[in-house]
């Protein structure tokens, strides 16, 4: 949806996609730091698969209240956290956005975005854990539909509020806010839809989380939630090092980020694959390490596949997102590094749903607490040196880099062995058992 926001307030104003810069970046940290709602939502439910061959009747009853509960809690922790963040980014936006140096004429619209997307915050978190919810229970096709039509109805959203009524960025922060609203509301209804069956989840009232209820969520949720805000302090701090460039570079980091961030989308699939099978079959070493390998092979293929899509788009398509010639030219000039980021992005992302899905969590935080002390290093002798917007563009590339860095030493000691077994099962007919 920022994509989209950025492609259509970008061919109406250079000045207006510069104040979406900053937003993103908001935005980013914002929903990005709860991502454990939906992450832990899929591991619990996945690892309490109702699916699993040779439950007694004892079991599947236990199975089915640890996932049931894990889904109401989930979805009242969601809103209560949404409502929170709401008020959060209405109180101190405009601190925020002085704060990351956005220059004068870009604060009135970069302020009237951030208070209208804001509202949204509920809706997003809520359509995060409904996704997780979904994607534990191996069920992709309802957030696909779901975030399809979602991103549809931005776009029709967008055109019209900003095209047709004028409204520039006022427009696409509504266009965005109501199409997360209608989507959070749909899966909603899916779920409880889904839950009347027979075999389904039922979405229930299961009273108020308690700590002793939530031990397994609580312990992905603080491990993820302190690696993700690593992470996104080194994101911000790249977009945060962009905007003190100027509007031109603003402009054009705005461009870039966005299509760099819809391209990594493609590899998540295959993270969140890795996330809901490892821990279904977490019991089954086997089937387990075939899963891992697979998606490794798969990841490091996508991986190439996207960098060629990334220089494609940033050196022939950056028109489509911007119709200021020196905006287009200084995206291209992007294309090299931006290439190399998206092939490391993609093996890494791999290494985290594997990680994710096996329950071994205690490396990631320290990588991304070392990420960000590369990415911050970087950041600094770019700027000592002049070195412009490929600096800020490095630090993406040393942050991914040293992320993935933190898994090969974690996967190295015993990883080769895992996968010699995965390979063995397979040539021993294991492929037609997955």
């Amino acid at each position: 949806m920022s994509l989209i926001d950025t492609a259509c307030v970008g061919r109406v104003s250079s000045v207006q996609l510069a104040a979406l810069g900053p937003n993103t970046a908001i935005f980013n940290f914002a929903f990005q730091l709860f991502a454990f709602l939906g992450v832990g939502t899929t591991n619990i439910i996945a690892i309490n698969s109702l699916r699993a061959p040779g439950l007694s009747s004892a079991e599947l009853a236990a199975r089915r209240e640890a996932a049931e509960r894990t889904l109401c809690n989930s979805l009242q922790l969601a809103a209560a956290i949404g409502c929170l963040v709401a008020a959060v980014l209405l109180t101190c936006g405009r601190t925020f956005l002085a704060g990351m140096g956005v220059a004068p004429e870009l604060l009135t619209p970069a302020w009237e975005y951030l208070s209208i997307r804001a509202l949204a915050a509920p809706a997003v978190l809520i359509m995060s854990a409904s996704q997780g919810a979904c994607l534990g229970q191996q069920d992709s096709w309802t957030p696909f539909n779901v975030l399809l039509a979602a991103g549809l109805l931005n776009t029709v959203g967008d055109i019209y509020l900003i095209s047709a009524r004028g409204m520039g960025v006022a427009g696409a922060a509504l266009a965005t806010a109501a199409a997360q609203y209608l989507g959070a509301a749909y899966f909603l209804w899916h779920l409880w839809h889904k839950g009347r069956r027979p075999g389904g989840l039922r979405l229930r009232w299961t009273g108020l989380p308690q700590p002793s209820q939530m031990r397994d969520f609580l312990l992905v949720a603080a491990t993820l939630f302190t690696r993700t805000i690593f992470g996104l302090a080194a994101y911000f701090s790249m977009t945060t090092a962009a905007t003190r460039l100027g509007t031109l570079a603003t402009a054009t980091h705005q461009v870039a980020m966005q299509t760099f961030w819809f391209l990594s989308c493609f590899p998540e699939p295959l993270s969140l694959a890795a996330q809901s099978l490892l821990a279904r079959d977490r019991g089954n070493p086997e089937r387990a390490a075939h899963w891992a390998w697979l998606l490794l092979r798969s990841g490091a293929a996508l991986g190439l596949l996207l960098a060629a899509a990334v220089g494609l788009v940033f050196t022939r398509a950056a028109s489509w997102f911007s119709a200021d010639l020196a905006v287009q030219l200084a995206v291209a000039r992007l294309a090299p590094v931006a290439m190399s980021a998206i092939a490391v992005c993609s093996v890494m992302m791999m290494f985290d749903g594997i990680s994710v899905g096996n329950g071994s969590f205690a490396h990631l935080p320290p990588s991304n607490v070392a990420g960000l002390g590369v990415t911050l290093a970087v950041l600094h002798v770019g700027q000592q040196r002049g070195l412009g917007l490929a600096a800020v563009w490095c630090a993406l590339v040393a942050f991914y880099a040293t992320r993935l860095s933190g898994h090969v030493l974690r996967y190295g000691a015993f990883g080769a062995s895992v996968f010699r077994d995965s390979k063995r099962g397979t040539r021993a007919g294991g492929t037609g058992k997955h």
